[in-house]
């Protein structure tokens, strides 16, 4: 399989038929990978197999074009993540997600954002005696926070912090998933397998998800999460300017509603109402504390668990946005919470592929190398043509 590699950045594209994992995915998971679930078997034309009821359904459309496109970056480069984030991010039209690590925080390479369509606000500044009017788009309260550590470490386990012994973070253009694996060791020496998965949903474009499944390698005992909703974002994209002129929110005041979080501000200048809610949930390992953490601008839960060598601990983050704007929204707070804690899981979510893979196939992409492309740049170049 033809594959372009840039040496500096880590970065590399691997080219795959469609329906085929990575050559890295397959060389450690087999034929499907731990992110490519087998698709249902089609017959002449395409046309596919029923489905026993209550199987998880892969939607494929008849007509697949003869390749599809991973991008993929095979090793971890800080100089280069706010890049990635960019390249590897989310959207729906109305919901936009960065492609930033759970544990990531605002700083010189990496910048968390979610940005919600419509949502701007003004700031004034003073420029060799003049006033400068900045109308922006808001970066929202970042729902992504979800880290873990090993009972006894004082530290967070980070992608950015932790020995990294394996790396892979992709795109599946295919399915509308970002993928991130990594094989961490801590400061004791324990390894954990973290595989994490993340979407932002089509078929209700206020919210967005993720899937975290942690293993530990070759170890057992108590892990800790932390699930958070931080309100403390900027607007980062000045770095010239004062911190302080960078807040776009105002106002912020966090709820626990028993199972899931709720943070609630307004925009400072026009002071529109937002609100961002989270459900957190924890499969695969048994849960033996929980308590609610509470800042000025942010609100946090822990969780303690008890997990076994080889047990895969799997948590589930669904997160809903609903603001002032929104059409039939009395209390956006309540609007967001309801929603958030009726979202169905996120497999029930990441196997509504119908609705991304129509748009695909409407749109009729193409993908092309231009001819004086370097070697390790791939062009994505889609040919809009009508629905029929």
């Amino acid at each position: 399989m033809p594959a372009s590699s840039n040496v500096v950045s880590g970065m590399k594209t691997v080219h795959v038929r469609a329906g085929e994992p990575s050559p890295v995915l397959r060389a450690r998971f087999g034929d499907h990978g731990p992110f490519l679930p087998p698709s249902p078997p089609t017959l002449e034309g395409g046309r596919r197999c029923p489905t026993p009821a209550g199987a998880p359904v892969t939607y494929l459309p008849e007509k697949m074009p003869d390749e599809a496109w991973d991008v993929v970056f095979n090793s971890y480069d800080p100089g280069d993540e706010q890049r990635r984030e960019s390249l590897l991010a989310l959207g729906n039209g109305v919901l936009l997600a960065r492609a930033a690590a759970t544990c990531a925080v605002a700083d010189q390479h990496r910048y968390p954002g979610t940005y919600y369509v419509g949502l701007y606000d003004r700031r004034e500044e003073a420029v060799d005696g003049q006033s400068i009017v900045h109308d922006e788009i808001v970066n929202l309260p970042n729902w992504l926070p979800l880290t873990f550590r090993a009972g006894g470490e004082a530290a967070w386990t980070c992608i950015a912090t932790a020995e990294i012994l394996h790396y892979r973070h992709a795109l599946d253009t295919r399915r509308g998933l970002t993928c991130r694996e990594a094989l961490l060791r801590d400061g004791q020496g324990r390894r954990t397998w973290l595989r994490e998965r993340r979407l932002v949903s089509l078929a209700q474009p206020r919210l967005a998800a993720l899937c975290l499944e942690l293993t530990p390698d070759g170890w057992e005992g108590a892990i800790e999460l932390r699930s958070a909703l931080d309100g403390s974002v900027t607007n980062g994209n000045w770095p010239q300017e004062a911190p302080g002129r960078r807040r776009l929110l105002g106002g912020i005041d966090g709820e626990d509603a028993g199972g899931a979080l709720l943070l609630r501000m307004h925009l400072a200048r026009s002071r529109v109402a937002v609100a961002v809610a989270a459900r957190t949930v924890v499969s695969g390992a048994e849960v033996v504390a929980r308590e609610v953490e509470r800042r000025s601008d942010m609100i946090a839960e822990r969780i303690v668990c008890c997990a076994g060598a080889g047990q895969t601990l799997r948590v589930e983050k669904v997160a809903f946005i609903r603001t002032g704007r929104d059409a039939a929204v009395f209390d956006p707070g309540d609007a967001a919470l309801t929603a958030a804690c009726g979202a169905a899981p996120f497999e029930a979510g990441s196997c509504r592929v119908p609705g991304w893979c129509r748009i695909r196939h409407a749109t009729r992409p193409a993908m092309s190398v231009p001819s004086r492309a370097l070697p390790h740049r791939r062009t994505l170049c889609t040919n809009w043509k009508k629905p029929r």
